[in-house]
Order: structure tokens, then sequence, then C-alpha cells
């Protein structure tokens, strides 16, 4: 018997956004130990985050395992969403981070639209960003089909080649962000 997979191919674009939002978490999550390892003024303005706490098996990992500083620490910081991911990084690097990336976005090699500017593909790029957060959310949290839920708003679910762009580029312009403030 032969097996079509032409009607779950639409099933599998829901998993872009999923791995995606991995990717981004994951990578974030080392900058946040780079920046931590690498040493001040980054370490002194970690203190403002003054409302972290950890827990009794987070304490005994530590014990466990032998595991740096930076690791520890970006254990503790958030990057669930767009908006963690914007205030932590602007807290260690106490500049706003979303002016540094837009900066930053000019710099990274990239095709230029035929319409628009820098400033409109960022934001784009952003906006992309933030909705596969949500569609992640959706997909990952919420029961239903992921059409039961998006389409009513705002919210809309992009194409694989379209998450897998703005993935690549969000984490170049934050390679280039980082690299430019801590070589």
């Amino acid at each position: 018997k032969t097996v079509s997979l032409q009607g779950y191919a639409e099933d599998l674009h829901n998993y872009f956004p999923i791995r995606c939002v991995a990717c981004i978490e994951g990578y974030v999550k080392l900058v946040y130990s780079y920046l931590m390892e690498y040493g001040q003024p980054f370490r002194g303005n970690a203190k403002k985050f003054d409302t972290i706490k950890f827990s009794i098996d987070t304490a005994i990992s530590l014990e466990t395992h032998s595991i740096s500083l930076g690791d520890f620490v970006s254990h503790l910081l958030p990057a669930n969403n767009f908006e963690d991911i914007n205030k932590t990084l602007s807290t260690i690097l106490d500049a706003d981070f979303i002016p540094l990336c837009r900066e930053a976005y000019k710099m990274i090699p990239r095709q230029r639209g035929f319409f628009g500017d820098d400033e409109s593909d960022f934001n784009n790029t952003l906006n992309v960003i933030q909705n596969m957060y949500k569609v992640r959310h959706i997909l990952c949290h919420e029961v239903g089909y992921i059409q039961d839920n998006v389409y009513s708003g705002a919210l809309a679910v992009f194409s694989p080649e379209t998450y897998l762009k703005s993935t690549w580029t969000f984490l170049s312009v934050i390679e280039c962000v980082i690299t430019g403030i801590a070589p």
C-alpha cells in the first residue's frame, strides 16, 4: 500500500516555528553565558536581576556538575519570548537592545528587497520573530489546530522559508551586536 504525504506537508509546517524558537532560545542562552564569562561590565549589570531565584534542584545540580558562572546565570535568565530576550539583553548590555540590533542589521550581508528599506526590512524580521513565538506557544501549549487560533487576529503563519530566513537573520544580528561589544 502506498502512503501519500500530500496531506501531511502542511502539518509539517507547524514544526518550523517550534524548532526555530528552540534554536533562538539555545543561542541566546549561549550569548548570556558568553557575556557573563566575558566579565565586566556585563557581570555587574547582571546584578540588576534581583528577582531571580534558584531552586534546590539547581543548587544540587551545582554540586553534582561543575558548571561555569556563565552557564549557571544563563540558566536562570529568561528567553521564553522576544520580550524576555530584549529586556534581558538590554539589562546585561546596559543599553536598549533593539536600537543596537537595528544598527547591526545594516551590517549583515543579505539580499535587499526591491521595495522598502533597512528599517522596514528589520521591522518585518522582528514581526516574524514575535509572531513565531506566539505560533509556537499556541502549538505547544493550547489545544486545537493552529488555523483555529491564529487566523482570527493579527497573528499570521508564515512559510517555513520565512521562519528560517528570519531566524538566521535575527541570530546574525545578535551575533553582530555581541561581537561588536564583547569581541
